[in-house]
């Protein structure tokens, strides 16, 4: 497709928010699939896999978060059929309550937190002489004392 080889000459990020937006809204697919196997094995993974993909796609670009709120409405809608629901107990919704909360709070805050924390630590060893014209001064001055080889590295105040 035309609009896919021209964003792949560019360096955006709108192909890879794409890739796990789709992905995310796959990952509800497949736990929508599951709901009437709740605790299996298929709706651990795919709740797993929904939860990876919201960290990815929130880690990627924040308009990421509309995905989230997304999905957190189809799991808010889900929680509140599942207690009015006669046949389920309330000890099995307060049991989804905290693998949702695990798997799509907990686990993507952790992929979101642990991409930055990779960024960070992987950043501050750039080279600036590098050829493709890595330009510091888009950086604030505090964040710029902590990369090795500008001329405010380790600055003392």
């Amino acid at each position: 497709e035309i609009g896919t080889i021209t964003l792949s000459q560019y360096i955006i990020l709108d192909p890879i928010l794409i890739f796990f937006d789709v992905a995310s809204f796959h990952g509800v697919c497949l736990l929508h699939k599951q709901r009437y196997r709740s605790f299996s094995l298929g709706w651990w993974s795919s709740l797993f896999y929904l939860g990876s993909m919201l960290g990815c796609v929130m880690s990627t670009k924040f308009v990421g978060l509309f995905s989230v709120l997304t999905v957190g409405l189809y799991i808010i809608i889900d929680l509140w059929n599942r207690l009015g629901d006669l046949h389920h107990s309330l000890v099995s919704t307060v049991r989804h309550f905290a693998s949702y909360a695990l798997c799509l709070i907990i686990l993507p805050l952790v992929i979101y937190v642990g991409i930055f924390a990779a960024h960070d630590y992987i950043l501050y060893k750039v080279k600036l002489d590098d050829p493709h014209g890595f330009e510091l001064g888009i950086f604030s001055p505090g964040f710029q004392k902590l990369i090795k080889g500008s001329d405010l590295y380790d600055l003392k105040q």
